[in-house]
């Protein structure tokens, strides 16, 4: 059995974000900022994305990342 693996994102505006974009387990198209292989918040407690970080949608395949000044 395979770990599965979780994109997250959050609603802070960020100064060059790295986005990163992976088909869901239904080949749905979503994008993120943050990978793990747990449901659990990724962002340390004092983090600023820490209260509006959610879960995107299980990262199954990796397909591009690019850099942004603003976010998404």
């Amino acid at each position: 059995m395979s770990n599965k693996n979780y994109l997250w994102n959050h609603k802070e505006e960020a100064h060059k974000t790295d986005i990163l974009i992976y088909f869901n387990e239904k080949k749905d198209i979503i994008r993120g900022t943050i990978v793990s292989n747990s449901k659990d918040n990724p962002y340390p407690k004092d983090s600023i994305y820490n209260k509006s970080a959610y879960i995107v949608g299980e990262a199954v395949e990796f397909l591009s990342r690019y850099t942004t000044d603003r976010g998404l």
